[in-house]
Formats: structure tokens, C-alpha cells, sequence
């Protein structure tokens, strides 16, 4: 199949070409129109869509990603890790996405984030409860040492979730090794930062956004002050 440039996206921006009153596509059919519409790793859809997702607003991103919250469909899992992915590229990270994953099985990364030397591996998720492979997903940050892996210093990690009850996932973290490494956030928190990112953007505030996604004392809390990007 030939490959088609980012100008032959369908769909390149949100609602374009739709006529007037009918509704948005669904985050299904845009990505059904994506190459030969198989979100698979290498494939000419997966190329198209992110390249669609680039150029959509934060709004419109956040719409899609509640979509995956609200909708069971087969390739949520790898839908909703781009465009988690296509936000941390937002906030100012060099995104590696992580190959997607089996449709059922719990997704153990989407994508490491990074800035400098600090890496941020991220795993975003759309089920009630949340499921995670904690393992795996710390597994990513730890490197050879000897006869025995260590974590590396610059390694982090955040599950973004899509709901706000996060209790099983804290739960398993009680006693973990790790838990001070991991930041729980909800997929509206995250939305947020990005729309409030952009309305900060090129200011000092941008690095105060990201800092929210780094393990210490910072919660969402520390937006406070900061621009409601939700408000007109």
C-alpha cells in the first residue's frame, strides 16, 4: 500500500469535511479511515493517526481520551496510549511510545517520556479497576548491575488512570519497593495540565506543570494559581 503524506490524513482536523450538524467522528472511525485502519506497531495507520493527533486542540484530546474511558471498544488500550503520548509531547517530553499491546492484556507501558536525562515511563489505562502490570512497567527503568538489576537514579514512572478511585492501585503499592518512584494521575488531571500548559506556554510555568509528574510532595494541588485553561 502506498503511503500517504501527513496532507492526505482523513480527517485532519477534528470535524473537518463533516457536514453541518452532523456529530464529530468517533475516535474508532478516524482511525478506520488511518491507513488500512490496523493500529499495529510499524503500520501506515499508526503513522497516520499520530500525525492526525498532532494537529488536534488539547480540547479535542481530552474528548478522545474520555471517549476511552466511557466506550469498551477492541483497541482502546492502544488508541488511548497515543494520545497520552501525544500530550506528554505537549508538555515537553521526547516520547518513545512502547509497542502496543494484545487487546485484554494489561498494558505494562505506553510510551517513556524524556527531558534531559530524566526519563518518565508512562502507562496509561481505561479500566474499572485499573489494571497494571506493576512489575513490568518498574522493569523498564532498571538496568544491569553485576549479577542483579538496579533502578536506575533517573527513572520514574506515572499510571494514568481513567477513573478517580485509584484504592486498588495504591493498595498493591503499600508495601512495594518502588512507591515512592510512581505518580498516580487521572486522565482529567492530565488533560488539564495540557491545556493549561499551552496557555502558559514559553512562560517558566511550563516546567512547573511537568514537575507535577514527578514523584515527591507535588500533587495537582500545585496548579493552584496557576490559569484555568477550562475557563473562557
Amino acid at each position: 500500500m502506498q503511503e500517504r503524506g501527513p496532507d492526505k490524513i482523513p480527517f485532519r482536523q477534528d470535524g473537518a469535511g463533516q457536514r453541518s450538524g452532523e456529530p464529530p467522528p468517533t475516535i474508532e472511525q478516524i482511525v478506520a479511515r488511518c491507513g488500512d485502519g490496523r493500529l499495529v506497531d510499524g503500520s501506515v495507520c499508526a503513522k497516520e493517526f499520530r500525525l492526525f493527533l498532532g494537529v488536534q486542540s488539547a480540547a479535542t484530546l481530552a474528548r478522545y481520551a474520555n471517549y476511552c474511558v466511557v466506550v469498551r471498544f477492541a483497541i482502546r488500550t492502544a488508541v488511548l496510549a497515543d494520545i497520552t503520548n501525544e500530550m506528554g509531547r505537549r508538555l515537553g517530553y521526547e516520547v518513545a511510545p512502547a509497542p502496543y499491546v494484545v487487546a485484554g492484556a494489561p498494558p505494562p507501558a505506553s510510551g517513556c517520556w524524556r527531558r534531559g536525562s530524566f526519563e518518565l515511563h508512562v502507562v496509561a489505562t481505561a479500566t474499572n479497576p485499573p489494571r497494571v502490570d506493576l512489575d513490568k512497567l518498574f522493569a523498564a527503568g532498571m538496568t544491569a548491575e553485576g549479577d542483579r538489576p538496579v533502578m536506575r537514579a533517573t527513572a520514574r514512572f506515572a499510571v494514568i488512570t481513567g477513573r478517580h478511585d485509584t484504592t486498588a492501585i495504591r493498595a498493591r503499592l503499600g508495601g512495594h519497593p518502588h512507591r515512592s518512584l510512581l505518580r498516580l494521575l487521572t486522565i482529567d488531571g492530565l488533560t488539564r495540565m495540557v491545556a493549561i500548559a499551552e496557555e502558559v506556554r514559553g512562560t517558566d510555568r511550563t516546567q512547573n506543570i511537568r514537575g507535577i509528574l514527578t514523584p515527591g510532595d507535588q500533587t495537582i494541588r500545585s496548579l493552584r494559581g496557576l490559569p484555568d485553561a477550562g475557563r473562557g
